[in-house]
């Protein structure tokens, strides 16, 4: 199926009535640099909610050197509360810890929380060649468990997600965790995801590729053979290739859909759900050049629903020249939907943290979240009851890096939902 990017702007815009209080910044002091870390579409950081309250977890530096994960508690002000657990290797040799995910246990006390590691790589020592995707799980007071393989990732992030059971996605497989801790054997999705949420107690999977389409040659002289059986032929110096960006989804024993977009783009799509539909978010537009910021609203039952929902796509933002892998990231309160993204800046080539809200009418309101001078990059959200929500993301300024969050407060007594 091949989508039109000529996209009809039907959500309302709301532009002064019914904006958001977003609350100051807080950041951590200068965490430790990371180092190495693998290639792959994630925000900066994973955050879930469970009963207790909200973990946060990222990558840095370890106790021993090399990236490890990192988890603590936030209390209701977004503040650091507690201690900051550093979660163990699965590997026995020399490893770095990237991208973690984590999700709430389905019985709301503690998560599992998963990860990929990647071997360090020495001339003098090598290493195994594989990453790997591995999970533990946490109590409540973010107590780790033994680290348990999941699989090799092959250059994927592995992504946890729960509702009534707890599914993990790598590398194009799936696994649904038993309530005893075992796993089920794993089912062939199809996409490499970039992203998950749960609906109907069905994983719903986004993920994309890049994909060489046709070409065209050059006219110059010498571009092609003049005579003999290969007169035509087009050398391949000569051939300015079109690229195709195909977004993929999955909802997971009922439709899927692989709209097709003539552009080149590195950034990958979102994916989540109220329970009732879910929305899909993507970068559209020619990476290096910006574009604009997509949304497909369905409800996963219907093959036609879903085909059609990316056949008529919607508007709700832009992003700035940019390049090299991300995504943008979304939750939802039951209610609305809030997507942010990063968007380069037009003067000194750093980021800006943008987003929108989406209300159950469709009115979408524009939100500047996060647009100071620094580099304020690859965004997590995550609602924190009806009508709040925490957006967290990396910050870069004058060599240091910090995680920071801001509280985006909608007021409800003006959009009550019947």
């Amino acid at each position: 199926m091949r989508t039109s990017i000529a996209f009809a702007i039907l959500f309302r815009a709301a532009l002064a009535f019914g904006q958001p209080a977003i609350d100051p910044e807080v950041a951590t002091d200068p965490l430790p640099s990371r180092g190495f870390s693998l290639p792959t579409n994630a925000p900066a950081v994973a955050m879930a909610r469970d009963n207790k309250g909200v973990a946060v977890a990222w990558m840095m530096a370890g106790a021993g050197g090399g990236n490890r994960i990192h988890v603590v508690r936030l209390d209701g002000t977004a503040h650091f509360t507690g201690a900051v657990r550093e979660i163990p290797l699965f590997a026995t040799y020399e490893a770095d810890a990237s991208f973690p995910s984590i999700a709430a246990a389905p019985d709301g006390n503690g998560f599992t929380l998963a990860w990929l590691e990647a071997p360090f790589y020495s001339i003098t020592v090598p290493a195994p060649s594989t990453w790997n995707a591995v999970f533990c799980q946490l109590d409540s007071d973010l107590n780790p468990s033994p680290p348990r393989f999941l699989a090799e990732a092959i250059r994927s992030p592995v992504i946890v997600r729960s509702e009534k059971s707890t599914w993990m996605t790598a590398r194009g497989l799936l696994w649904e965790m038993r309530p005893d801790g075992s796993r089920s054997d794993f089912i062939i999705p199809g996409p490499t995801a970039s992203d998950m949420a749960i609906a109907k107690g069905a994983p719903q999977i986004a993920g994309s590729q890049n994909v060489v389409g046709s070409f065209t040659c050059s006219s110059d002289p010498g571009c092609t053979v003049q005579g003999g059986p290969f007169r035509g032929f087009c050398y391949q110096q000569c051939r300015k290739y079109q690229y195709n960006y195909t977004l993929q989804f999955v909802a997971l024993y009922t439709a899927s859909a692989s709209p097709v977009f003539p552009f080149l783009n590195d950034a990958s799509p979102a994916v989540a759900s109220n329970g009732r539909d879910v929305l899909v978010g993507w970068f559209s537009g020619e990476q290096s050049k910006g574009g604009q910021v997509a949304v497909a609203r369905m409800t996963p039952d219907s093959a036609t629903n879903v085909a059609h929902a990316f056949d008529q796509p919607h508007v709700v933002g832009n992003f700035g020249p940019d390049a090299g892998l991300t995504r943008p990231d979304i939750a939802t309160d039951g209610q609305r939907y809030l997507i942010v993204w990063r968007s380069t800046m037009t003067i000194g080539g750093n980021h800006d943290i943008l987003g929108a809200s989406i209300a159950p009418d469709g009115t979408v309101t524009p939100l500047s979240i996060a647009t100071s001078s620094d580099d304020e990059r690859d965004p997590s959200v995550i609602a924190l009851g009806t009508g709040s929500f925490l957006v967290a993301y990396e910050k870069l300024s004058l060599g240091e890096r910090r995680l920071a969050g801001r509280t985006i407060t909608f007021d409800d007594r003006r959009h009550a939902v019947r």
